[in-house]
């Protein structure tokens, strides 16, 4: 799946933002609109035809499709499956990649986290740096994801390595409020899945569920 993206301008006082998109997902080229209101509304429309708003759930559910072939496909431990520039569509490059990893690492281990939840884990990269070669610093680690590829990938790989504070669920952020319920985090981290949110308001109502689930902490976005 491509998508390049380009600020356009619409000629209604009513539309405060908007963005054009190319998707080259379907057999021919599709143009897709997205766009916010001076109300908070959002909407899409397309060179297709296709519904304005369509829904959260439906969007959701398509991402999910795409990351359990993604994941589906992967190398086994591959880091960084799934990153792809998304003019080319060729991988990003490695060191490219790397550096940001590290710099993300870098701001939660500041955080000094102790109980965490990740809404997202994908790979497992987070997990990994931060709990991965013996670290001390996490004692439990709770992280879902909507791709069941993903978890099936991630079990293997933290029962080859007997890795006990990891618990993994398979969800979508909309699950947060009722995965592992009665336990409290000091650190909830919503990483690079924000990016694929259908809208401002799914993201909106998936941190208030993240900072529902602290005691004493914050979330990471």
């Amino acid at each position: 799946m491509l998508f390049r993206s380009e600020k356009v301008a619409i000629a209604d006082e009513r539309v405060v933002n908007c963005c054009a998109v190319v998707s080259q997902s379907q057999a021919a080229p599709q143009l897709v609109v997205f766009y916010t209101c001076e109300d908070g509304s959002e909407g899409q429309d397309s060179s297709t035809g296709a519904a304005d708003s369509e829904p959260a759930d439906s969007m959701v559910e398509q991402w999910e499709e795409v990351y359990d072939n993604v994941y589906g496909a992967a190398v086994e431990d591959e880091k960084f499956a799934g990153w792809t520039d998304s003019y080319s569509g060729d991988a990003i490059p490695l060191v490219e990649m790397e550096e940001w990893l590290q710099c993300t690492l870098e701001r939660i281990r500041a955080l000094e986290p102790r109980s965490v939840m990740e809404i997202g884990f994908g790979t497992g990269m987070i997990i990994e740096g931060l709990c991965g070669g013996g670290s001390s610093q996490v004692s439990s680690y709770h992280a879902t994801d909507i791709s069941s590829k993903a978890k099936h990938r991630m079990l293997a790989r933290l029962e080859r390595t007997n890795e006990t504070r990891v618990t993994l669920a398979h969800g979508s952020a909309d699950d947060v409020p009722s995965l592992w319920t009665g336990r409290s985090f000091d650190t909830v981290i919503i990483n690079s899945v924000a990016q694929y949110f259908p809208s401002e308001t799914y993201l909106r109502n998936t941190i208030a569920a993240a900072a529902n689930r602290i005691q004493s902490g914050l979330v990471f976005v």
